[in-house]
């Protein structure tokens, strides 16, 4: 009788255990469907962002492949086409890789040496906190842009150019488009201070909300000393390049294209493109 009991009171226990590890299952099941569908909604909601994209832009097949191709081409290759339909280097991925190993770029692969070394040596004088820099930068307007904001006081009237009279008094807390340029312009302007005085207070704070994207790679990259920011650098560069060469390639005069663009100056010209005969 008692083995009985005995018995009785196992099938019991063994019931309890099997029970548990029913309800321990289910659980389980439901976190591996709801992870299965947040995976499932999130590649819908990509397909469906790029699919708005090109809707938006009202872009053919055959200028969807080209865009898709080049921008590919680009992020792989780190090279991109100018407006002529020539391959060049990603000359400023290379400067922010220099700036971080302590070496000199390659200008010579860059379509524009002087400007590629002007780009160099602006970021190094500002890395370094070392106005000796602005001294090799060859244009005008960077030189004096990279001289005023090394300067303490300066006279903000006599600067020599427009690009360091505006930085000139962003940095004296004067504020305002008072210099008879566009207001996309000026909000460049204003977009370029933020970038140099978080680079030279070392301030990654400041670094991380710039809304220029690129920008704020680049800052990134420069005060952490960390080159896994140049590489997504790189995917802003390369993607405001495609569209460029895009929009050349196919004769394309649509703003829309040039409001896809991280860097304001490459939308500047953008525009400026769209605007022309």
């Amino acid at each position: 009788m008692s083995g009985m009991n005995n018995k009785n009171e196992q099938n019991e226990i063994t019931g309890q255990l099997i029970k548990k590890k029913q309800k321990t299952r289910k659980p389980l099941k439901y976190i591996l469907i709801i992870l299965v569908i947040a995976v499932i909604l999130t590649i819908v909601f990509y397909i469906n962002s790029a699919s708005d994209t090109f809707s938006v832009l009202n872009l053919s097949s055959s200028e969807k492949d080209f865009l898709n191709e080049n921008l590919d081409y680009c992020i792989n290759e780190v090279m991109h086409f100018n407006k002529d339909g020539n391959p060049v280097r990603e000359i400023e991925y290379d400067i922010c890789n220099a700036i971080i190993e302590n070496t000199v770029p390659d200008c010579t692969q860059s379509d524009n040496i002087t400007e590629c070394f002007d780009s160099y040596y602006y970021l190094l004088a500002l890395k370094d906190n070392d106005k000796t820099n602005c001294e090799k930068i060859n244009d005008i307007e960077d030189k004096t842009a990279c001289r005023v904001s090394f300067e303490q006081n300066p006279d903000c009237n006599s600067q020599e150019s427009i690009d360091a009279e505006v930085i000139c008094n962003l940095m004296s807390g004067n504020t305002g488009n008072i210099y008879g340029i566009s207001d996309l312009e000026y909000k460049n302007f204003e977009k370029i201070y933020d970038f140099m005085v978080s680079l030279k207070t070392q301030d990654i704070e400041k670094c991380q909300s710039m809304t220029e994207e690129g920008k704020k790679y680049l800052c990134l990259a420069v005060v952490s000393n960390q080159k896994s920011y140049c590489n997504e650098f790189k995917k802003i560069i390369c993607a405001d390049n495609t569209y460029y060469y895009l929009m050349y390639s196919y004769s394309i005069k649509n703003p829309l294209i040039c409001d896809k663009m991280d860097d304001i100056d490459t939308k500047i010209k953008c525009l400026n493109f769209v605007k022309s005969p």
